[in-house]
């Protein structure tokens, strides 16, 4: 499993995926643009996913709201670079079994 970080055309953008080719397809499709995952990780399943929960715990006060939905976005100006710090932080914090592969 992947988990993504996509500088977004008004934030940073992240999320977890089986299939990364096609995640990448689906966010240009909606853009009509091209759209990269700038970082990406892979790793065990369980792990991915806890890093995706940790992140929207901790983080749940900067995830960017539309009316009642709440997205994988970033409302606090943070750079893909700042995030990916994070990341990288909270892997090693909470020994969890994923590497950047990108």
């Amino acid at each position: 499993m992947h988990f993504y970080i996509l500088p977004g055309p008004f934030r940073v953008g992240f999320g977890i995926t089986g299939n990364h080719e096609r995640r990448e397809k689906d966010y240009t499709g909606n853009w009509g643009g091209e759209a990269k995952f700038k970082y990406l990780f892979e790793g065990p399943p369980s792990h991915v996913k806890r890093l995706e929960e940790v992140i929207k715990t901790i983080h749940s006060d900067m995830l960017w709201k539309l009316e009642e939905w709440t997205t994988e976005w970033l409302d606090n100006g943070w750079t893909p670079e700042q995030l990916l710090e994070f990341v990288h932080a909270t892997i090693a914090e909470r020994h969890l079994k994923i590497q950047q592969v990108r």
